[in-house]
């Protein structure tokens, strides 16, 4: 078929393309926690399913989590400043699935950004069911929120916190709780923290996950 404005066409089909790049650079570029989310989702569909099927999921704690993980390798999708109903926002765009392992850390962004240790607990909840009920892993494994030194003053709110999420994870077969490790995170040791005072070293990281290395089946 003959075209009748092949110069016409040609503008429109540049046009196109730059918008479409502009497009996959502004994603690229946002890092609020919206933009973050969407950046994932793309990457999910991009990439589709791991093998094996380990998602960890949770705040910026688990985004800059190290790689050697017990019962690795996981799909990290930490989302920075994450907050629990972000965190639910990101999953009820992924299928419904099978997973083997879910490894979770939600809890201190929503405390630390004015929610109370109950309401946190709450969301929490809502976020644990969802996952259940949408991406049926064989266990779900439950981090402690830690109490950083750039947060020592909810530390109160975090242990409350922690506590309820473990009664509910005691009554709730299909969760873990790895909950009790929290204590041995003191918020003065330098050893454990970074300069920033809120994400951990990696001997920090050693201890908030081993337990994990204990239990993980």
């Amino acid at each position: 078929m003959k075209v009748r404005y092949p110069g016409l066409l040609k503008v429109l089909c540049f046009t196109l393309a730059l918008i479409v790049m502009f497009s996959a650079y502004r994603i690229y570029i946002d890092d609020t926690v919206q933009g973050q989310v969407r950046r994932l989702k793309l990457s999910d569909f991009v990439e589709g399913e791991p093998d094996p099927m380990n998602l960890a999921l949770g705040s910026s704690t688990i985004r800059q989590m190290p790689d050697n993980v017990a019962c690795g390798p996981w799909l990290n999708r930490g989302i920075g400043n994450a907050k629990s109903p972000d965190i639910l926002a990101y999953i009820s765009g992924l299928p419904k699935s099978k997973w083997q392992r879910i490894l979770l850390y939600t809890g201190d962004n929503d405390i630390a950004f004015g929610a109370s240790a109950e309401v946190a607990v709450e969301r929490a909840v809502e976020l644990i069911e969802a996952l259940h009920e949408r991406l049926q892993p064989d266990v779900l494994y439950l981090l402690p929120v830690k109490t950083a030194p750039a947060r020592v003053k909810f530390a109160d709110a975090y242990r409350s916190f922690n506590r309820q999420l473990a009664d509910f994870a005691s009554r709730d077969s299909r969760t873990i709780s790895l909950l009790e490790g929290s204590e041995v995170l003191d918020p003065f040791d330098s050893e454990l923290y970074k300069d920033d005072g809120i994400h951990l070293t990696e001997t920090g990281y050693g201890k908030l996950l081993d337990r994990l290395q204990a239990v993980c089946r």
